[in-house]
């Protein structure tokens, strides 16, 4: 899809069809026009979110990338305004947040655990770790 495609700009841009990776966007219809750009960032979110399913360490983003997924398009953001959200969300940060050890879940220790019991079986590998 391309921007060219919708002379009327991708706010008001309207489609119709069913087509889509996820069948859990509400407004998916042959029938009433819905705004395609609005049903990516839907989609964009979702996909990220159940990327995350499998991993910890990520509850801000959850939390985050949940409200691009409401039911209701009009209050998802553009993608100029989910990049600046993103953008700021991320600067808000503090820098050791930024530093968070992201884990599978399926894995029997977290990350940090196994790190310092490493540190204490063998302090030489404090400067590695």
């Amino acid at each position: 899809m391309s921007l060219d495609s919708y002379p009327e700009g991708p706010e008001n841009a309207r489609v119709l069809g069913v087509f889509g990776q996820y069948n859990v966007m509400p407004e998916l219809s042959l029938s009433v026009p819905y705004n395609p750009f609005k049903v990516d960032i839907f989609q964009a979110a979702w996909t990220i979110l159940e990327s995350f399913r499998d991993y910890g360490g990520l509850d801000d983003f959850k939390d985050f990338f949940q409200t691009f997924c409401s039911r209701h398009p009009e209050d998802r953001p553009t993608a100029a305004e989910a990049l600046a959200a993103f953008e700021s969300f991320v600067s808000a940060m503090k820098p050791r947040e930024r530093r968070y050890l992201v884990w599978n879940k399926e894995k029997l220790f977290h990350p940090r655990i196994i790190q310092r019991s490493l540190v204490r079986i063998c302090p030489l590998l404090n400067c590695f770790l």
